[in-house]
């Protein structure tokens, strides 16, 4: 009976020490089990940095612990905050994988092309070494490492969210409904800082509107709106202004009437996810990520609100595209309910057509511009 408890005291031991190690994407735990580099990070660590044969490479963990990069280092931390980009994981991801093989599939590979210098060239540099990054009319990325003051490392890439994701549109797809899922909001809200010089009349007595940019279309805006009150201006929460509260509402949730969504997930599997959830969750999940949120108003047909909110992507070049409804009645009070379609890393490109003059024997549906 001794033996029996002491071997089982050993093997809780063991357990305790050991444990599993989440990776936000497939190709980042391919890399670390084809370097040999598990045993060798920190549990604790935010961010660790290997010798393998002499080449330096970074290991990074999110909050959650989870492993979201593994790279040669090729960018400093202070250009990396100043200017956060996917570009730098897919770089210096690209280098691990030219050099040690990670990935079987080339093709991403070869759509990284070398004006100046040579992969040999991009192994040896450091992270010190001072760095510019161009993006070419949302189509090409440059990047040029400089030695006094002249470019002598010049790559160039096209924008697409697959290639820099180093993911497949399926995968990516179910990484962003396993994080929603798990996001958290802050706790608290800092309280709403207006500048009332950028407010604009409106053309309706005491709204005003303050103008922010359009997306492919004048008609999707980033415009929110406020009322003119006796103690000052607050955000316009009105259902006899639906289009103005609707947008307020998908623009500013945080600072809007609290609102809950019904999302259905189009997938590329040809299945549907349903998440319900505070609409302010999916909002800043999406900003957290680097979107931009555009609304554009459909209208209202027997009593429903109707609207698109496009969450744009510049950087990695691709959308979310979610079309929302809610009563036209709920719009501007506590507790309303919306239901919505979302299509997820839709390609930027894509989106124009939406808006636009269909091609002959085309289809304008979501359906087929989120392919």
């Amino acid at each position: 009976m001794k033996k029996l408890f002491f071997a089982l005291c050993c093997i809780l031991a063991s357990a305790n020490g050991t444990y599993a190690q989440d990776y936000a994407s497939n190709h980042l735990e391919k890399a670390v089990n084809k370097l040999g580099i598990a045993n060798k990070l920190s549990k604790g660590s935010k961010a660790d940095t290997i010798l393998v044969n002499q080449q330096r490479v970074v290991v990074r963990k999110d909050a959650n612990g989870r492993i979201e990069h593994v790279g040669i280092p090729l960018f400093n931390a202070f250009m990396r905050s100043l200017q956060p980009s996917p570009i730098h994981d897919y770089l210096e991801f690209a280098a691990l994988d030219k050099k040690y093989k990670i990935s079987e599939n080339t093709l991403q590979l070869n759509q990284l092309k070398f004006s100046k210098g040579s992969w040999d060239d991009l192994f040896l540099l450091s992270d010190t070494t001072t760095c510019s990054i161009n993006n070419l009319e949302d189509k090409m990325y440059v990047v040029k490492w400089m030695k006094q003051g002249e470019p002598f490392l010049e790559v160039y890439f096209p924008v697409d969210y697959e290639l820099l994701a180093n993911s497949s549109r399926r995968e990516m797809e179910v990484r962003f409904i396993e994080g929603l899922k798990a996001f958290k909001l802050s706790d608290s809200v800092p309280p709403q800082q207006l500048d009332t010089i950028e407010f604009k009349k409106y053309g309706i007595k005491g709204i005003f509107v303050k103008e922010g940019t359009h997306y492919v279309t004048p008609v999707i805006t980033s415009n929110t709106y406020f009322k003119k009150e006796a103690g000052g201006y607050s955000l316009l929460a009105d259902n006899q202004y639906t289009s103005e509260s609707f947008a307020n509402l998908l623009l500013n949730p945080m600072y809007a009437p609290e609102a809950t969504v019904n999302m259905g997930f189009s997938m590329s599997t040809f299945r549907s996810e349903y998440v319900e959830m505070d609409f302010r969750q999916l909002s800043a999940y999406c900003t957290s990520n680097g979107c931009t949120p555009f609304y554009g108003f459909e209208g209202v047909t027997d009593g429903i609100a109707t609207a698109t909110l496009i969450m744009h992507n510049k950087k990695s070049g691709y959308n979310h595209i979610f079309y929302i409804q809610c009563p036209a009645s709920e719009i501007g009070k506590p507790g309303a309910k919306l239901t919505g379609r979302g299509y997820l890393f839709t390609p930027s490109s894509n989106v124009k057509n939406l808006f636009g003059t269909p091609s002959k024997g085309k289809s304008r549906s979501y359906k087929h511009i989120a392919k």
